[in-house]
């Protein structure tokens, strides 16, 4: 249901712009959450934001999972293998999904999104 809803807002944000183009090329920066809580039955690597209210997971695409996230992750310290820490990202949104682990080998489909910068708060 949230990602539906998220999916809405995000629609109605481009359907209410004169350059719907445009918007999609937009980054935003906001404070997220970057969580793994995989160790405990939660989800592997992804975002959580809150986005005017709506609070949405986010997965980050392969690229900068590789180039950005995955360089950050080795500067953290866990307490044993779960992590939650707060970020802020600069991103944009893909319009793909990306599948993310989680507890049980289940996995969930999550919005991903492009980052340009993290840095812990």
């Amino acid at each position: 249901m949230k990602y539906s809803t998220i999916l809405l807002w995000c629609l109605f944000v481009l359907a209410c712009s004169k350059n719907g183009a445009a918007i999609a090329e937009d980054y935003l920066t906001k404070e997220a959450k970057l969580v793994n809580q995989l160790a405990v039955d939660g989800c592997g690597w992804h975002f959580g934001v809150d986005l005017d209210g709506e609070y949405g997971q986010f997965a980050a695409d392969e690229a900068t999972q590789r180039d950005v996230v995955e360089p950050f992750i080795q500067r953290l310290s866990s307490q044993n293998g779960v992590y939650s820490v707060k970020v802020e990202i600069t991103f944009k949104l893909t319009n793909n999904k990306r599948d993310v682990l989680c507890g049980w080998n289940k996995t969930n489909s999550m919005e991903v999104i492009e980052l340009k910068a993290i840095r812990e708060l």
